[in-house]
């Protein structure tokens, strides 16, 4: 069973994240782990004054005091959670590439759009996979949402929030630096926190400045709300459903002329294969619920050896379906 935390965003942000004892350790798991993956105390020696000053200018103020209270509570340096929240902002100003892939798709259904992905991302010992977590938000002006998340992470990689939309990010490379602006896992959950409907949802995350490159794929309530925002840090085009259906990977499609990949890896080389296997699947079968969309992602042509996480949502209804993948 996927362990769950309750965060009122009603209350004092320092004092919202309480992790039982079991996700406490395995958030320290993953801390180690990743900051050791970003050079550990070596990064924070040389960047740690430029890191403060980033989070000062750019992540939002209840976030940052959430992120101080659970450094208190884990006993665990404040720059070290800092840098585990920022990492894949950090691998951008970095130049490296993301290990971050995945594959998501989005259909119309009588019951209003389901949106289905896999979440791709290199780890060692399965433990993205291992560790997942739902975060379930009550106590924001829009109202409640789920996060898919993990112990110590305070952003969104992939969210649902029921009557309102939901949101997932995939990882792509553009030759755009990097920018200081908000990262932009913060930015998915301060727009969940914040933003009512799915056409402001999608107005805010195509229009904001951000750190790094992404592709997010949002869907609505109502048939035809789905929708692929391509980002860089300074630049957006939004691609709409065809036929019903929308499908996203690494690959840019409006953006490709504008921004040539920066690196060559294996998730963008396997991308377009992904894009074409999910398309072939949904011209020979309609998935017509959540569930029936798990199948798709589980293809030997859809899953990746790095997948960590399989998920389906429906903001119109609010059900959702997370299976970690070991």
């Amino acid at each position: 069973m996927i362990p769950e935390v309750h965060v009122d965003l009603a209350a004092d942000a320092a004092d919202r994240w309480h992790l039982p004892e079991a996700l406490a350790d395995q958030a320290h798991e993953l801390l180690d782990l990743y900051n050791a993956d970003l050079g550990g105390t070596n990064f924070l020696a040389q960047h740690g004054d430029h890191l403060q000053q980033f989070v000062d200018a750019h992540v939002p103020s209840g976030m940052y005091e959430e992120i101080v209270g659970l450094a208190e509570r884990m006993n665990r340096p404040l720059p070290e959670l800092l840098l585990a929240n920022l990492h894949y902002d950090v691998i951008k100003f970095l130049g490296s590439n993301s290990r971050a892939g995945c594959t998501a798709f989005a259909i119309d259904t009588p019951a209003g759009p389901v949106h289905a992905r896999n979440l791709d991302w290199w780890t060692e010992l399965d433990i993205l996979s291992r560790f997942t977590m739902l975060a379930h938000f009550t106590g924001a002006p829009a109202g409640r949402f789920s996060v898919v998340t993990w112990p110590g992470f305070l952003g969104a990689f992939s969210a649902v929030a029921p009557g309102r939309f939901t949101v997932t990010l995939n990882a792509v490379s553009s030759n755009e630096p990097a920018s200081f602006s908000i990262p932009v896992t913060m930015l998915i959950r301060s727009v969940l926190e914040n933003v009512a409907t799915f056409d402001d949802a999608v107005t805010t995350l195509a229009t904001t400045p951000i750190v790094s490159d992404c592709m997010l794929l949002l869907t609505g309530t109502e048939q035809g709300e789905m929708a692929v925002i391509e980002r860089t840090p300074t630049k957006h085009a939004i691609r709409r459903p065809e036929n019903g259906c929308i499908i996203v990977t690494n690959d840019y499609i409006l953006l490709a002329d504008e921004t040539a990949a920066a690196t060559d890896s294996e998730l963008e080389s396997t991308s377009g294969g992904r894009f074409e296997s999910v398309q072939s699947q949904l011209r020979k079968g309609w998935p017509g619920s959540v569930a029936e969309c798990l199948p798709i992602l589980r293809d030997a042509s859809v899953q990746m050896d790095i997948t960590v996480q399989q998920m389906a949502f429906s903001a119109a209804t609010g059900e959702y379906i997370v299976r970690p993948v070991v």
